[in-house]
């Protein structure tokens, strides 16, 4: 809001603030003492400045009676060149003492407004404990009401000396405040940065610190008891010595001030106030919620709410001030309460209410509307239910907005309904609507769910490029066909896009349709394959035994070699056959189709057919087991047929007296069937492709086979929701692993 970014009213919110502390109450603060350099002590030790020796005596009749830590509020900047002695003495006292702080100021040392961090002199720097800044934050109207943990030239390093006093207690501790506080830009105070700024909250009437002359202390006229285990804060009260601030509830000497500040400190009760855009925020979101609220209202309902308001906004004010040391400045809400009223009475009756008529004059009016009317069983009226125009128009245009709205749900269904996924934008790319089909499809990131062209952006077209298809449709106006990749999934898409005229008499609108043709494109292949399959590999053997028969019948006697061709052949093909069938069996079989099958079961079926298959080569079948339960959800003559596979395929590319190894293992949530071979190894770049239909290894085109049985175990394994692995090494062999999920027998 333009009062809170400028703080306008400020003036008001700090009028509201030092009201509301003179409620203020802090907790007791029996432990604090403040020692005075006032007209007594003046008349007493003599004329200010004192011997450096003083303030040593002090410290030692403080240390004397217990005082736990003393926080001078006096500049010690120079060393005393007529009295050096009496230099020593202080720094040897504050020494001994060891819990000692001393304050430095800044000063300006040119007209330019440069300043300067004057700390202690050298002998009571290095003596002190600890050193922080008096330095305090008036506003503009000279009254203190807050200051800063942290200050310094060019950089906020110094802690405040009730910051310092706090952490040689408690040790370092996260600082409350706002922030990287902006630097003063006066001209005296521009190279100053402050940070950590923090509000203090007032003592209440009836509270007060324990006060001591310094001559007391020093004459030993004080009860040690009341100095005993205490925090001593030494600063000057007398007329003219000290310097006296305003604050909310009255002056206080600076003294006063920094105990008090050091005391709320530690109980952790300092004021924070929001920081602008915060404050902004809030303001905003308050104003724009009473006034939604009031704006509902009948005038006069309207002004005894905004009254009750304003007196709510004051009361949550003061107890947040109060109770949850959190200042809110509440006078630009204030002030936007006080300032609507009249201004939406005479927008209500003479703007808005004009517009609403008019608007639904020609709602009404429009074929679209009425048609949309009609087929929702509703007759928009021109004499809406309400004895009061504003009521009268607020009914008619709630049965406009139902109308409208069930034309959206109308559109938004049928789009959902769609398995093509649907795209509508506008020509700058913005995406106006679009269906689940989309989201499942194109899987757009948030980006890419507003703007077109980063949506197709995971598209892939062939020969063509996204910008200038929809340039060439912005321009021509020619409906595009083109087929597309998925960059990521690989998916087979068709875009087709048109462009409309929507909301004008030029095309404004694109509409863009996806079809996901993987499957088709997949049957397609599989059409072709199988085509060619059926034509060359089942057809050769076919006429290969043609030849043999024709060649047979020109001799009396058929020869033997010629029947052992014949049967060779034909086993070939119904070996062909067989893998095509139980392929096709396989890529058919559903998850509804799958049952509990033994592992155990399917590894001593493979294990006895492949004793059989092994013994005309001499090859030793070595099994291992586990012997845990092995249970999976799948088909059990599948299963088996894969493992056949392995072992069949291990042993025919396994040299003689060799050995193949057959394991079932179980792991943690999987279950696996290992096969392995010491034969002559598979190329690694032929490993990618090796699960492929059709595809056999090089060095094996020698053997009979059909390029179908891998293929037929990965098929097998993708249908059980497991995997199929190979590891293989040249003149060393080939490991294969078939994992399946493991599956609860109960």
């Amino acid at each position: 809001m333009w009062l809170s970014s400028h703080n306008i009213s400020k003036q008001f919110d700090w009028l509201l603030y030092d009201q509301v502390q003179q409620f203020s109450q802090l907790p007791a603060a029996n432990d604090i003492v403040i020692v005075n350099i006032d007209e007594k002590s003046i008349a007493t030790l003599g004329r200010w400045p004192w011997p450096r020796d003083k303030h040593a005596q002090l410290i030692t009749q403080l240390q004397q009676a217990g005082a736990k830590a003393i926080a001078f509020d006096i500049i010690f900047a120079d060393s005393d060149s007529n009295n050096p002695e009496a230099d020593l003495a202080f720094a040897q006292a504050i020494a001994d003492h060891g819990k000692v702080l001393l304050p430095l100021y800044i000063k300006q040392i040119s007209l330019q407004g440069q300043v300067l961090e004057v700390p202690p002199a050298p002998l009571f720097y290095r003596a002190a404990h600890s050193i922080g800044h008096v330095h305090v934050a008036p506003n503009e109207d000279g009254v203190v009401r807050s200051l800063f943990l942290k200050e310094g030239v060019n950089s906020a390093y110094w802690p405040h000396l009730s910051l310092a006093l706090w952490q040689m207690l408690a040790g370092p501790q996260p600082l409350p405040g706002s922030q990287q506080a902006a630097a003063n830009t006066t001209s005296q105070q521009q190279y100053i940065i402050r940070d950590f700024h923090n509000f203090l909250p007032m003592p209440g009437p009836q509270q007060g610190l324990r006060h001591v002359s310094y001559s007391d202390v020093i004459n030993a006229e004080v009860d040690s008891s009341l100095l005993k285990h205490s925090l001593v804060f030494v600063g000057a009260s007398a007329a003219g010595l000290g310097d006296t601030i305003t604050t909310p509830i009255g002056t206080m000497n600076g003294v006063e001030f920094n105990a008090w500040a050091f005391h709320a400190l530690r109980n952790g009760v300092l004021i924070q106030q929001l920081n602008r855009t915060t404050l902004i925020i809030c303001h905003s979101i308050s104003v724009f919620i009473l006034l939604l609220i009031l704006g509902r209202l009948s005038p006069r309902a309207f002004l005894t709410a905004t009254l009750l308001s304003i007196i709510g906004l004051v009361t949550i004010s003061a107890l947040l001030q109060l109770q949850a040391q959190l200042w809110l400045a509440i006078s630009p809400i204030i002030i936007a309460l006080l300032a609507f009223y009249p201004l939406w009475s005479w927008r209500r009756l003479e703007v808005a209410l004009h517009y609403l008529c008019q608007e639904m004059n020609d709602l009404e009016s429009s074929p679209i509307t009425t048609a949309l009317a009609i087929s929702a069983n509703k007759k928009p009226s021109t004499k809406a239910k309400g004895s009061e125009l504003v009521s009268q128009t607020i009914n008619r245009l709630k049965q406009l907005r139902n109308i409208a709205q069930t034309n959206q749900r109308l559109m938004q269904k049928s789009l959902e309904q769609l398995n093509d996924a649907v795209i509508i934008s506008n020509t700058s790319g913005r995406i106006i609507l679009s269906n689940q089909a989309f989201a499942e499809m194109i899987s757009p990131t948030e980006q890419q769910q507003q703007d077109l062209y980063a949506a197709l952006s995971n598209i892939e077209l062939q020969n063509y490029n996204w910008p200038s298809v929809i340039n060439d449709l912005q321009i021509n106006s020619p409906a595009f066909a083109l087929q597309g990749t998925h960059k990521h999934s690989g998916k087979d898409l068709f875009c087709q896009g048109h462009v409309a005229a929507i909301n004008s008499s030029h095309n404004d609108t694109f509409i863009i349709s996806i079809t996901d043709v993987s499957q088709l494109k997949a049957a397609e292949k599989s059409r072709i394959e199988a085509l060619n399959f059926l034509s060359h590999d089942l057809r050769s053997p076919m006429v290969s035994v043609l030849a043999i028969i024709e060649q047979q019948q020109k001799h009396t006697n058929p020869q033997q070699q010629a029947l052992a061709n014949i049967a060779l052949l034909v086993q070939k093909n119904l070996s062909y056959a067989e893998s095509f069938l139980q392929l096709n069996r396989a890529e058919a079989i559903t998850h509804e189709q799958l049952h509990l099958c033994d592992l155990h079961s399917v590894f001593d079926s493979a294990q006895t057919q492949a004793i059989a298959l092994a013994h005309s080569k001499n090859i030793n079948i070595i099994t291992q087991r586990s012997n845990e339960d092995a249970w999976v959800l799948g088909d059990n003559n599948l299963l088996e047929r894969a493992l056949i596979n392995l072992l069949s395929n291990a042993i025919k590319y396994s040299p003689a007296n060799s050995k193949v190894s057959l394991s079932l293992i179980a792991e943690d949530e999987q279950l696996l069937l290992q096969v392995c071979d010491q034969g002559c190894g598979i190329n690694a770049d032929e490993l990618p492709t090796l699960f492929d239909r059709y595809t056999r290894a090089k060095q094996h085109q020698h053997e009979m086979g059909s390029g179908l049985g891998l293929h037929f175990v990965a098929t097998v394994a993708h249908k059980h929701q497991g995997q199929i692995e190979v590891s293989s090494q040249l003149g060393e062999g080939s490991c294969f692993t078939l994992k399946l999920p493991k599956a609860n027998p109960v």
